[in-house]
């Protein structure tokens, strides 16, 4: 499975470009609406797990990372910046 049938897979509709690496992409989100939603689909995801020894979270930040057998990913959040990420890393 690539990285943009993952995507399509969790229902997750971001524009990815065609020339980004095909072993690791990162996202910016655009918003923390956007953030809760993509937070909705891996949570409620049965193609991924939630890594729980790894979850890091206070009232300032959160990283989640989820993994399955083909990919790493990781759901970040900046609430004070206010920035969000989704980075999926293929493993090898």
């Amino acid at each position: 499975m690539t990285i943009k049938e993952l995507l399509s897979k969790l229902n997750l509709n971001v524009t990815v470009n065609e020339n980004a690496p095909k072993d690791v992409l990162t996202i910016d989100l655009k918003n923390s609406d956007e953030y809760a939603r993509v937070y909705t689909r891996l949570e409620n995801t049965e193609l991924l797990e939630l890594d729980e020894a790894s979850v890091t979270m206070s009232e300032h930040s959160t990283i989640l990372e989820y993994y399955n057998e083909e990919f790493n990913v990781t759901l970040e959040s900046d609430f004070d910046s206010d920035v969000y990420k989704l980075v999926i890393e293929r493993i090898e």
